[in-house]
This record gives C-alpha cells, sequence and structure tokens, in this order.
C-alpha cells in the first residue's frame, strides 16, 4: 500500500511540473504572438509613413 501512496505522490508531482510547463509554454506563445503583432504594427505604421510624405 505504501508503494502504490510513492507512486500516487510521484504522478501527482508529474501533473504538477506538466501543469507548471504548459504555464510557461502558454506564457512563451502569447510573449510571441504579442511580438508578432507589434512587428506587424511597426511595418504598416511605416508603410503609412512612407505613403504619406
Amino acid at each position: 500500500m505504501k508503494i502504490s501512496n510513492n507512486k500516487d505522490d510521484y504522478s501527482s508531482e508529474k501533473d504538477i511540473l506538466f501543469n507548471e510547463r504548459k504555464n510557461v509554454n502558454s506564457q512563451e506563445d502569447r510573449k510571441k504572438r504579442l511580438a508578432s503583432m507589434l512587428r506587424k504594427n511597426l511595418h504598416r505604421r511605416k508603410e503609412q509613413a512612407r505613403l504619406k510624405d
């Protein structure tokens, strides 16, 4: 019975690590999306400014 308890502890630790990793991945994805959006916006604004002159 103690062995299964250790196994449960191990699996719950794995779940916690997986969830933390998932959070990190989602934060990284958000950063990448934001950076991409800002780059596109910058290019669009530069193009508009160039056309305005």
